[in-house]
């Protein structure tokens, strides 16, 4: 009964869905990897019997061993959707991952600009004395010194700069 639950979703999406067939092997594997990490837990569970807490705890464990968030993500995505089927299906009242939010994916750093190359772009080019000119030079000027973001730059107000003491607020 359990793997016709399966099956049938993994029918459902390549027939009535149209999923691509990758996609479908993809879901197919990931729930197959879900189900023996729940009954290893316990012999006695079914799909219909999980709850957010061992999803979560499967969710940790393949952050344990170092899968990305990205594919941690798609393999809540293929239980999402399983569990949706289901509930379609009128095999369950709640999902166990309706609410659940997966790990969120790492922000690279920004990058930044080396010294000598802001000294060089800075200085190597003759600094226009009109008004756009001296503008665009005291935005880069203010980016590079302060670190601002460009809308923390454009919400500047006249009262956010103390020229006495020389700082933006």
């Amino acid at each position: 009964m359990i793997h016709m639950l399966v099956d049938s979703f993994l029918d459902y999406l390549w027939v009535e869905r149209n999923y691509s067939s990758r996609t479908v092997q993809s879901y197919g594997d990931d729930l197959r990897q879900f189900e023996v990490y729940f009954t290893n837990l316990d012999a006695g569970l079914t799909w219909t019997a999980i709850d957010v807490d061992i999803v979560r705890q499967w969710v940790t464990s393949l952050m344990d061993e170092s899968y990305t968030a990205t594919s941690v993500n798609r393999k809540l995505s293929a239980l999402r959707s399983f569990y949706r089927f289901l509930l379609l299906r009128g095999l369950l009242k709640r999902s166990p991952v309706q609410n659940l939010k997966g790990p969120k994916k790492k922000k690279p750093l920004p990058s930044f600009v080396k010294e000598q190359d802001m000294d060089r772009l800075l200085n190597d080019k003759p600094a226009d004395d009109d008004f756009v000119g001296v503008r665009d030079r005291l935005i880069v000027e203010t980016f590079y010194v302060t670190g601002m973001r460009l809308s923390e730059l454009i919400g500047l107000d006249d009262k956010d700069v103390d020229m006495e003491a020389r700082i933006v607020k």
